[in-house]
């Protein structure tokens, strides 16, 4: 067992993904919910009363999608499709607004953004072949090659796939442009192994 790791718990990229994604679908669903619940509430009072079904039904996706259930996966993807529009939208519509709606706006636009990352994670072929059980039993094109690893971004958490020992502190994820070694880990293996940034190839991760 590697230091620090929690005992019980995957250190699998995409397990852990799969968690983080739980969270992200609750705060999603929390944020839709009060939405309905405003809007409805603007309109009659008595209509807010309406968003007890959706309530059940959101919990009963999350619930489903946490227990990797097959059929949870499209709704989850039809979720964070809508919640990322309606984010980006209302968050428009609060910024611009000006006044006290300037804090709820960037709070939309950051619920947006997370919406949208998820999006691509859960629309990934590894993580729908993960997700379904099949493993990396994955089409030819996209199997391994020798050495190496599916793994995360440790910023945008977008799913790669790298050769562990060639990374460098000088790699950056092609999404998000940031360090795939977080500095922390760079000054450990600098300690172990002595000069930990020298170059071993061009080529060090390419994205399935």
């Amino acid at each position: 067992m590697l230091a620090g790791s929690v005992p019980g718990r995957s250190n699998h990229p995409l397990e852990n993904a799969h968690r983080q994604t739980i969270v992200v679908l609750a705060g999603a669903l929390v944020m839709l919910l009060f939405l309905t619940w405003s809007i409805l509430s603007f309109i009659d009072p008595v209509a807010s009363y309406l968003t007890i079904l959706p309530s059940a039904i959101a919990a009963f996706l999350w619930g489903s999608f946490r227990r990797k259930r097959p059929f949870a996966l499209p709704f989850v993807i039809a979720t964070f499709t809508i919640a990322s529009l309606l984010f980006l939208l209302f968050s428009v519509l609060t910024i611009t607004s000006g006044g006290t709606g300037l804090i709820l706006g960037v709070l939309m636009l950051f619920m947006a953004w997370s919406s949208f990352k998820r999006l691509l994670l859960l629309k990934h072929p590894l993580f729908r072949a993960w997700y379904s059980g099949q493993g990396m039993n994955l089409p030819n094109q996209s199997q391994l090659k020798e050495g190496e690893m599916i793994a995360s971004c440790p910023h945008c958490e977008s799913t790669l796939a790298i050769i562990p020992m060639l990374l460098t502190p000088d790699d950056n994820c092609p999404h998000c442009m940031r360090p795939l070694v977080l500095s922390e880990t760079a000054e450990r293996m600098a300690g172990l192994n002595g000069d930990f940034t020298s170059p071993l190839s061009s080529k060090k991760y390419e994205e399935e």
